[in-house]
C-alpha cells in the first residue's frame, strides 16, 4: 500500500486499513487543488460488467449512485464516441453557410483558430471536473459538487434543466443537418426536384428513428459500431480531402486569408465576424458528450478525460486543415451561396469533381457520418435525461430513471426523446424560423452549462476548498485555465443569440432567446412549485452519508436491507459487551456471528465482502505493533491487537467491510479502545454505535468515542437495543436522561416507548425524514417492523434492528431495538 507520495505505509497499529494489494477500501489524499491523488489499490481489475474496475467502484460509492448500466465502453470506442458527435471537420463543411455569410473565408479561419484555443481550455477544464465526478449527471452534478453550498440546489436544477433543452434539441439539429444534406443531393441531381416542408419532417423522423434502433435493440452494440464509425471518420476525412486537393480549382491565398464578408450588413467587418464565429463554435460543441456516458465507461475517472482530451486534439486539427482546404475550394463566395436549395459544400463537390457521381460519393459519406453523429447524440441525451430524472430533477422522474432488467439501458429515456424529437419536427411543417430557432438552441443552452460548472469548480479553488481526487488534473494551471475558459464561453454565449443579418424581420430574427428564457423561467417555477421538495441535489460535500435506511428481521430469513445510495465504504460497530453487536453484524452481513457467553474470539474481526463473478474466501490474521499485549507467553488468555481479516467473495455480495471486537477483560481494556479509535477516526467510516437501553454508563463512553472521531454526527448512527428489556419505570430515568445529554452533543436520540405494539410509530424522527432520502420508505418500514416485532415477541425469538438517518449535518435521528 502506498500513500499519494509514494512512501509504503508500515504494517503497524498506525494503519487504519490491512496493508494488503487487494483491499477494497482505500485511502483518497490530495493537495486541495485536485492535483494529486491516490488510490491505494494493488489492482485496478474489473470486478462485472456493470461495477467495472475497482476504481468505478469507489467513484461511485464516493457520489452515492448505483451502477445500473454496462461499463462496455473502452478508449478507442469513447474516442469514436466523441470524434463522432462533435464531427468537427465534416461540419466545417456542412454548417459553414452562417459563417461565410457574416465574415467570408478569412473570418472563419481566423475564428476557427480562436475557437479551437477556448475549447482546448474549455475541454481541458471539463476533463478534469469528469475525472473527479465520471457520472452521466456530467454539468448538474458537478455544480452540485462544487457549487457554493446556499447556491448548491438551485444552480445545479438550472443547470440540469438547460443540459436537458441543450441535448434534447441537438438530436433534432443533426438530424435536420442529415436531412439537409440528402435534399441537396437530390437537388443536384434532379434540377426539377422541390423539396417540401413535410418531407422533411419525415426525413427527420426517420434519421432519428434509425439512431434509436442502434440506442436500443443494437445498443450491445454500440461500442463496436464506435468503433468502426472512428475508422470512417478519419477515412472519410481523407476521401474528401484528397478529391479536392487533386481536382478542385484553387483561390488566391491573399483572397483566402484577406478578404471578409459582411453579408448580414452589420455596422463593421469586425462584428461580422464576430456574429459569424458561430459556425467554427458548432463544429466544437458537445464536449461533453461522452461525460453522460461514463457510467458506461470502463475505468472512466482516466478514460474519460483522455478521450476529450484526444478528441479535441484529432477534431481540432482534422477541422483546421478541411476548412483551409474548402476555403481554398470554395470560388466566389457569392456564387456558391446563391442557390439556397444547395448547401455550399455539395456546390463545391461538383465543382471539383465534374461528376454527380462524384459528388453524389463524396456527399453520401458526410450523410453516413452525421447520422452515425445522430446516434451518438441520442445516446447522450437520454443518459443525461436519465441522470437527472435519478436524482429526482425531472417531471416523471421515476419513469424516465428506471432501467429495465436485461436491457441495461435507459430504455423510457431514450423513447421519450425520440418522442420529443417527433414533436420538435412537427413545427417545421407550420414555420421554419420556429423550428430552425430550436433546432439551433442546443448551442447556447450547453455554453451555458459549460459556465456555470467550471464557475463553480473556480469558486472553490477560489476560496482555497479542497477538490477531490482527480486522475487527470490541471495541477496549477487549473485557476487561469477555468478563467479563461469562462470569459470565452461568455463571450460565445453573448453573440450565440445574434441574429444572421442586422435586418431583422419575422423571418431573420432570432427567436433562441425567447426559448432560452421561456425555459430558464419553466426550470424556476417548477424548482419553487415541485422541484425545491424533491430534488435535493445529487452531492453534499462528499464523503458524507447522503441516504441511509437499515431494516433488520433476523427472527425469520429476511436479512438486514441497506440502501444502496451509500457513499461511505465501511461500517464500524462499537458498543459495550453484550449491547447486541454480534446481532447487528449478523444483519449488516447474513453471516453467523459467535454470541454465546462464553464464547470469544481474541482478535478483532474484519470481513470484507466482494461482489464478484467468482465465488472464494480467504482469512489471514495481520500482525499489529509489537508491545505487552500480544506477547507469546500470554497470547491464550489476552486479546491481540492483530486483525483476522476474512474475505468473501460472491456474486450475491454487496462490497460492504465490517469489523468486530469481542470480548474484554480488564487488562485488553485499551488496547481494544485504541483499535477501535484507529477505524472510526477515518472519514470513510460510518461509526454505529450500539447503545444497551439498561446500560447508561456504557452508553456515555460509547458516544464519547464516537463525538471524539465524528465531531458532527454526520456519519454516526445509534441503535438503541434490550427496550423490551426495560422494566416499568426504568424509562423515565435512562433513555430520556441519555437523550437529552446526547441531543447537545449534536446526536439526536429519541425516547423508545416500553409499549412495544406502538413503540414505531412514537418514532417522531421519521417525520423529519423525508422518503426521497430513505433506501426503505417510512410507512412501509415503520408498519412492516411492527408486525414483525409482534409476531416475533409471541414466538420468543425477537431479534428486529430497526433504524435510519438524517441527512448531511442533520445527525442521527430515531432508533429503536428489540430483545437480542
Amino acid at each position: 500500500m502506498e500513500d499519494y507520495n509514494g512512501k509504503n505505509f508500515a504494517k503497524s497499529a498506525s494503519m487504519t486499513f490491512s496493508p494488503e494489494a487487494d483491499s477494497d477500501v482505500v485511502e483518497q489524499k490530495g493537495d486541495g487543488d485536485g492535483g494529486e491523488s491516490a488510490l491505494a489499490i494493488g489492482e485496478n481489475r474489473i470486478i462485472s460488467e456493470k461495477i467495472g474496475t475497482r476504481k468505478d467502484q469507489l467513484d461511485m460509492m464516493r457520489m452515492g449512485k448505483k451502477p445500473e448500466l454496462r461499463r462496455n465502453f473502452g478508449f478507442l470506442s469513447t474516442l469514436g464516441f466523441t470524434c463522432v458527435l462533435m464531427s468537427t471537420w465534416e461540419t466545417q463543411l456542412t454548417a459553414s453557410t452562417f459563417g461565410l455569410i457574416n465574415g467570408g473565408t478569412a473570418g472563419l479561419i481566423y475564428c476557427y483558430l480562436g475557437t479551437f484555443v477556448g475549447f482546448l481550455a474549455v475541454i481541458s477544464s471539463m476533463a478534469e471536473m469528469a475525472s473527479m465526478a465520471p457520472t452521466a449527471g456530467g454539468q448538474y452534478h458537478w455544480v452540485s459538487e462544487f457549487a457554493p453550498k446556499s447556491a448548491q440546489q438551485f444552480l445545479s436544477y438550472v443547470t440540469g434543466w438547460v443540459c436537458v433543452l441543450g441535448w434534447q434539441t441537438g438530436i433534432t439539429s443533426i438530424a435536420f443537418l442529415a436531412s439537409s444534406q440528402i435534399q441537396s443531393l437530390m437537388v443536384i441531381n434532379n434540377s426539377s426536384y422541390v423539396f417540401e416542408r413535410w418531407q422533411t419532417t419525415l426525413l427527420v423522423i426517420a434519421i432519428s428513428f434509425f439512431a434509436i434502433i442502434f440506442n436500443t435493440y443494437l445498443a450491445r452494440k454500440l461500442p463496436l459500431v464506435e468503433g468502426i464509425v472512428l475508422i470512417l471518420h478519419i477515412c472519410g476525412f481523407f476521401a474528401i480531402l484528397i478529391p479536392l486537393w487533386v481536382l478542385a480549382p484553387r483561390s488566391e491565398a491573399s483572397a483566402v486569408f484577406t478578404e471578409f464578408e459582411n453579408g448580414g450588413e452589420w455596422s463593421s467587418v469586425g462584428l461580422s465576424v464576430l456574429v459569424g464565429m458561430l459556425s467554427p463554435v458548432f463544429s466544437f460543441i458537445g464536449p461533453d458528450s461522452a461525460t453522460h456516458m461514463s457510467e458506461e465507461i470502463k475505468d472512466a475517472s482516466i478514460t474519460l478525460p483522455r478521450a476529450m482530451m484526444a478528441t479535441i486534439v484529432i477534431n481540432g486539427s482534422l477541422g483546421f486543415v478541411m476548412l483551409v482546404t474548402f476555403c481554398f475550394c470554395l470560388g466566389d463566395v457569392g456564387t456558391i451561396l446563391s442557390n439556397p436549395e444547395v448547401m455550399p459544400f455539395v456546390q463545391t463537390f461538383l465543382i471539383a469533381t465534374k461528376s454527380h457521381a462524384g459528388t453524389s460519393v463524396m456527399t453520401s459519406i458526410l450523410i453516413i457520418l452525421t447520422t452515425c453523429g445522430c446516434i451518438t447524440n441520442v445516446a447522450t441525451a437520454s443518459r443525461q435525461m436519465f441522470a437527472f430524472a435519478r436524482d429526482q430533477g425531472l417531471p416523471l422522474s421515476s419513469f424516465l430513471a428506471h432501467v429495465r432488467p436485461g436491457w441495461d439501458i435507459p430504455l423510457n429515456a431514450v423513447m421519450v426523446s425520440f418522442l420529443i424529437t417527433i414533436m420538435l419536427s412537427m413545427i417545421n411543417i407550420g414555420s421554419t424560423v420556429a423550428f430552425n430557432a430550436i433546432a439551433s438552441l442546443g448551442t447556447a443552452a450547453l455554453i451555458s452549462s459549460y459556465i456555470i460548472s467550471i464557475s463553480c469548480v473556480r469558486i472553490k479553488r477560489w476560496r482555497g476548498h479542497k477538490l477531490p481526487p482527480a486522475r487527470w488534473s490541471l495541477g496549477k494551471f487549473g485557476a487561469p485555465i477555468n478563467d479563461f475558459s469562462i470569459l470565452y464561453l461568455t463571450f460565445v454565449f453573448i453573440f450565440s443569440f445574434f441574429p444572421q443579418t442586422a435586418v431583422v424581420n419575422g423571418e431573420t430574427m432570432n427567436w433562441n432567446i425567447l426559448i432560452y428564457g421561456f425555459t430558464i423561467m419553466f426550470a424556476i417555477v417548477w424548482f419553487f412549485a415541485r422541484g425545491k421538495k424533491q430534488y435535493a441535489g445529487p452531492v453534499d460535500s462528499p464523503p458524507k452519508v447522503y441516504q441511509l435506511a437499515i431494516w433488520s428481521y433476523r427472527a425469520g430469513k429476511m436479512p438486514l436491507r441497506v440502501s444502496e445510495d451509500i457513499s461511505l465504504p465501511q461500517f464500524v460497530v462499537v458498543g459495550d459487551q453484550s449491547s447486541g453487536k454480534s446481532s447487528l453484524l449478523e444483519g449488516l452481513t447474513d453471516l453467523n456471528f459467535l454470541i454465546a457467553s462464553d464464547l470469544y474470539t481474541r482478535h478483532a474481526t474484519q470481513i470484507v465482502l466482494h461482489g464478484t463473478p467468482k465465488t472464494s474466501v480467504k482469512a489471514a490474521v495481520y500482525m499489529g505493533l509489537p508491545g505487552p499485549n500480544n506477547d507469546t507467553e500470554n497470547l491464550e488468555k489476552r486479546f491481540s491487537d492483530d486483525i483476522l481479516k476474512i474475505e468473501l467473495s460472491s456474486p450475491h455480495h454487496t462490497n460492504l467491510s465490517v469489523i468486530q471486537t469481542k470480548y474484554q477483560t480488564k487488562e485488553d481494556k485499551s488496547i481494544i479502545r485504541e483499535l477501535t479509535e484507529r477505524y472510526i477516526t477515518h472519514p470513510h467510516t460510518i461509526i454505529m454505535t450500539v447503545l444497551d437501553a439498561r446500560n447508561n454508563s456504557a452508553n456515555e463512553e460509547v458516544f464519547r468515542m464516537a463525538r471524539a472521531a465524528n465531531p458532527v454526527g454526520v456519519r454516526t448512527v445509534g441503535i438503541i437495543t434490550k427496550c423490551d428489556a426495560l422494566q416499568e419505570g426504568d424509562e423515565p430515568g435512562s433513555l430520556p436522561r441519555l437523550s437529552s445529554k446526547q441531543s447537545r452533543r449534536g446526536v439526536d436520540l429519541q425516547e423508545v416507548n416500553n409499549e412495544r405494539e406502538n413503540w414505531a410509530l412514537k418514532l417522531t424522527s421519521y417525520g423529519r425524514i423525508r422518503q426521497l432520502y430513505l433506501g426503505v420508505p417510512v410507512a412501509k418500514a415503520i408498519r412492516a417492523a411492527e408486525l414483525r416485532i409482534r409476531a416475533a415477541t409471541r414466538v420468543g425469538a425477537a431479534d428486529v434492528v430497526l433504524a435510519a438517518t438524517a441527512v448531511a449535518n442533520e445527525g442521527v435521528a430515531g432508533w429503536a431495538g428489540g430483545r437480542n
